[in-house]
């Protein structure tokens, strides 16, 4: 209910509910705008994986793997790249996969004369 998300808000820290209220004002806009949930999906991983630190750069020497040789730095970090990289992957075969039965299904039903309501 309406109350549990006060609730629960209220407990949360700040820098959370400022970040939510971000989102939802992104998400707004650009559903004012006509742009898709997968449209929006793929726009912000691709300006997130930019955003990474590269392999060597500022953050090199900072957090956990500080103790670690340059090697072993540029390796850990050339690792958490590709993870990321393959999700953002899994993500776009997902939304792929997702239109294209989506269409295939819509398609089908106007062939066989069904209505088809798009939204």
């Amino acid at each position: 209910s309406f109350g549990d998300i006060t609730q629960l808000l209220s407990t949360a820290p700040r820098d959370v509910v400022e970040l939510l209220r971000i989102a939802a004002v992104v998400r707004n806009v650009t559903a004012s705008l006509g742009c898709s949930l997968a449209d929006r999906l793929r726009i912000n991983g691709t300006w997130a994986f930019r955003g990474l630190p590269g392999y060597g750069g500022a953050w090199a020497g900072v957090g956990p793997d500080s103790s670690l040789s340059e090697a072993d730095r540029k390796f850990a970090q050339m690792g958490y790249r590709l993870n990321i990289q393959a999700r953002l992957l899994v993500i776009r075969g997902y939304l792929v996969a997702n239109a294209v039965l989506n269409r295939t299904l819509l398609a089908t039903l106007h062939v066989f004369g069904q209505p088809v309501v798009l939204y």
